[in-house]
């Protein structure tokens, strides 16, 4: 089964960009790819971008993408993920130049996150080199690495259906954590 090889992207809504652009490339050692009024990329290699931070209230991820080897295998993924029961919607040209990829789709997986599946992320005009980083990041076969998603609300047989039988991720670890006290009825 062919499914996603990379997290290629992800993006945030946030509301001060500043903040987010000292965080990310004064404290993490990323690189500033664009900047624009209401959003800015930033880098973490030799991609056109990892992170899409855009001004907006939410102060939350927008959406996950990930990458798939090449057309032949996004499409059978499309098609497994409509075999599901899953609505697919092919994302324009517009978007597809947004995010710096050839073809786009998207679908939300169990928990209500946006999740694009997309085919080549475009390289940078440069290679990565950070003003603060000693080193590199670690990105490669894994593209941007790894992210956690809270899982509330779904069971865990619906989001591990989801990414690891319908988009072909494997299971690295679960964590079990109370986040805040449980409400009590009043």
């Amino acid at each position: 089964m062919s499914g996603v090889k990379e997290l290629a992207y992800v993006v945030y809504e946030v509301g001060d960009l500043a903040d987010w652009e000292r965080f990310a490339v004064e404290l993490l050692g990323m690189r500033l790819g664009e900047r624009g009024e209401d959003r800015l990329t930033l880098r973490l290699d030799d991609k056109a971008h990892r992170w899409i931070v855009t001004r907006g209230p939410a102060d939350d991820l927008v959406c996950s993408g990930y990458e798939v080897e090449g057309d032949a295998e996004l499409d059978a993924l499309v098609a497994r993920l409509r075999a599901a029961g899953l609505q697919v919607e092919e994302g324009d040209a517009a978007l597809a130049a947004d995010r710096r990829v050839e073809r786009v789709f998207a679908t939300t997986d169990p928990m209500g996150n946006r999740v694009e599946l997309v085919t080549g992320l475009a390289d940078a005009a440069t290679p990565f080199a950070s003003e603060s980083l000693l080193g590199a990041f670690v990105t490669g076969a894994g593209g941007a690495g790894h992210q956690v998603l809270l899982a509330h609300g779904t069971s865990r047989e619906e989001y591990l259906g989801f990414y690891r039988d319908l988009l072909g991720f494997k299971v690295s670890d679960i964590i079990v954590e109370e986040l805040s006290p449980a409400s009590s009825p009043t």
